[in-house]
């Protein structure tokens, strides 16, 4: 069983995770299809200079693992050019199923990275 905390936090890491590959997708668009460099937020590098947050924050606050501050949203919204009603919409449309394949997902990235970090033996 989930507490209702950690439902809350994964529903605000689902969304900010759709939002920034949403931004990584039009990012891509407009590398390919314009002459002109345009600034997209699409990365949690690019993000966190136009944010100030560090990028480990932000890592925690898109994967679930912390909860997020109201004044932390507002500002990653609005690097997204989102605004806490474009959220709120979003939010409310997750399904616990979404929340499930969320969970499974990190937990996979997760396992990857650790054995991948994992230093061979001599």
């Amino acid at each position: 069983m989930i507490s209702e905390q950690d439902v809350i936090k994964l529903k605000t890491a689902i969304v900010l995770t759709d939002l920034l590959k949403e931004a990584q997708i039009v990012g891509n668009k407009n590398a390919r299809f314009t002459d002109k460099k345009i600034q997209t937020v699409n990365s949690f590098g690019k993000l966190s200079a136009e944010t100030g947050i560090t990028k480990s924050n932000l890592i925690s606050m898109f994967s679930g693992k912390t909860g997020t501050k109201m004044t932390s949203l507002i500002i990653v919204l609005s690097a997204f050019n989102k605004n806490i009603l474009d959220f709120a919409k979003r939010y409310e449309k997750i399904s616990y199923s979404d929340i499930q394949k969320f969970k499974e997902q990190h937990k996979l990235l997760e396992s990857s990275t650790k054995s991948s970090n994992k230093k061979p033996k001599k």
